[in-house]
């Protein structure tokens, strides 16, 4: 089944001025991502003409390259059925709920004479041939969706087995308020869909003084030794906190305020791994040394978390905390088929490692991003930004072949075409069961991107609820850039022959 390209509702494409505001805002984004990797950043790098999607296109430790197409999906700037105003600066998140597609939305850094000034927005997908609509809106000082899941809870707060399982809509906003508002204690709060009402409720994590707290990620497991389900919160500020299902309570959570782990960099993902639950926290230097790495929890009544791999403290760092992360903590199978391993990614170093758990964590590069993406586009070397997986990898399954590929989402500009058409769509990669990677690239030739701009990143990518062979994308990363309608969304259907 090849691509079949849809007719989305009453959502158009953006007029001309607002391709040009885009125009101006996107003309910094080089620096955005170089700063994320400022040890690594060099001078462009002369090279061949850029090769498009299938030509010349594997890189190290690669499988055949796919050649899907890309539809535009959403248009930001517009409005939707209801004439409610669609926004976003970055799209941060996907999430299948209820049987339709939700998208988490950023929308900040937004330029003073902005029509629109909002802040994130959760938005829905209702059906395969629906537009985008407004879900919910969130206030104008939380400019971002940190976190959006669907969590299934199968115990009560006791540890009970409920009678039918329940599926939660959570979504985490993040905190910009300002330093001088009257209210010295501040939330970091998880907000909640009620499927039957469609209302949202606000539950409180965490809460911190003169800082802007904020939960990052989230994670459900169900402890093995108490029975609990539990929807676990990682933050900003480098702490994991857990909540229980209670109907009864407001937005049907209660969290536990104490950290079950604190004094580590920012918690960006979780995983479970051979049943066993684990967290990636950025690095932090402390009085007692440097915390932070992936953490296996001690489950139980005293449940506690412990450091079982912990990368290098980089040498230059610059001064955001990207070099201290391991993106996309995945676990897959392990290549021996015992058991399963994890996956992660780091952004200076540029690679996606592979961890395991039954080797003492030993660690395995399993791709260079960096010399990937030079023999992608013919070049001698690239060191520039090479971001991956921002938040999971994300499975897909061949429903021919029956494979299980993981889609990764990338940030990488060419050094001289980045800004180029039709060479300034995004890239992703597809990571095999044998651990070899394929190159994708997105853009849509109907609606191509603006010379001068790129997509900037692919922050999200999902496969679709609506069908087997559709798999939606996300991105944007605007870094501190003054940026005005740059979310994006695009669709793909993978044919029969790229299956």
């Amino acid at each position: 089944m090849g691509l079949q390209r849809r007719t989305v509702g009453t959502q158009q494409a953006p007029p001309v001025d607002i391709l040009l505001d885009n125009m101006k805002t996107q003309l910094a984004f080089l620096l955005a991502l170089t700063f994320a990797t400022s040890a690594l950043a060099q001078p462009p790098v002369p090279g061949a003409r850029l090769s498009r999607l299938g030509e010349n296109s594997d890189g190290v430790n690669a499988a055949p390259s796919l050649k899907p197409q890309f539809v535009k999906d959403y248009f930001p700037g517009t409005v939707d059925v209801a004439g409610e105003p669609l926004a976003g600066t970055e799209t941060m998140s996907f999430a299948v709920h209820a049987g339709k597609l939700f998208a988490g939305l950023g929308n900040r850094n937004l330029p003073d004479d902005a029509s629109v000034k909002v802040g994130a927005q959760v938005i829905v997908k209702d059906s395969e041939n629906a537009a985008w609509r407004l879900e919910h809106q969130f206030e104008s000082t939380a400019p971002r969706v940190n976190a959006l899941t669907s969590a299934t809870f199968t115990t009560d707060s006791l540890g009970n087995p409920l009678k039918d399982t329940t599926k939660m809509l959570v979504a985490a906003p993040s905190d910009a308020s300002s330093d001088t508002d009257d209210e010295a204690l501040r939330w970091a709060t998880a907000w909640t869909r009620d499927d039957v009402s469609g209302d949202w409720t606000e539950t409180r994590v965490y809460s911190a003084e003169r800082r802007k707290p904020a939960c990052r990620s989230f994670g459900v497991y169900r402890d093995p030794v108490t029975k609990v389900c539990h929807l676990f919160a990682g933050t900003s500020h480098g702490s994991i906190h857990r909540a229980v299902y209670d109907p009864a309570a407001p937005g049907r959570l209660i969290w536990n305020e104490s950290a079950e782990l604190d004094n580590v960099g920012r918690v960006v993902a979780f995983a479970e791994c051979n049943g066993s639950l684990y967290a990636a926290c950025g690095l932090r230097r402390t009085r007692e040394g440097i915390t932070g790495g992936i953490y296996r929890r001690k489950n139980g009544p005293n449940a506690h978390w412990e450091c079982v791999f912990q990368g290098p403290w980089p040498a230059r760092r610059g001064g955001a905390d990207e070099a201290l992360l391991m993106r996309g903590l995945t676990a897959v199978p392990a290549p021996d088929g015992d058991g399963e391993v994890l996956l992660g990614s780091r952004a200076q170093a540029g690679v996606i490692e592979r961890i395991d758990p039954h080797a003492e964590y030993a660690v395995t590069v399993e791709l260079d991003l960096r010399e990937h993406f030079a023999k992608v586009w013919n070049l001698p070397e690239y060191r520039r930004a090479a971001l991956s997986a921002y938040n999971t990898m994300t499975p897909w399954k061949n429903s021919e072949s029956g494979e299980q590929v993981h889609l990764v989402g990338v940030a990488v500009l060419h050094p001289t075409l980045a800004d180029t058409p039709p060479h300034n769509g995004a890239w992703y990669l597809v990571r095999h069961a044998d651990g070899r990677y394929s190159t994708g690239y997105i853009d849509d030739n109907e609606h191509p991107v603006a010379s001068g701009t790129n997509l900037r990143g692919t922050r999200a990518m999902i496969t679709s609820p609506f069908d087997n062979t559709t798999v939606f994308a996300g991105g944007g990363d605007i870094g501190k850039q003054i940026s005005l309608n740059t979310a994006w969304i695009y669709q793909s259907t993978i044919s029969d022959d790229e299956k």
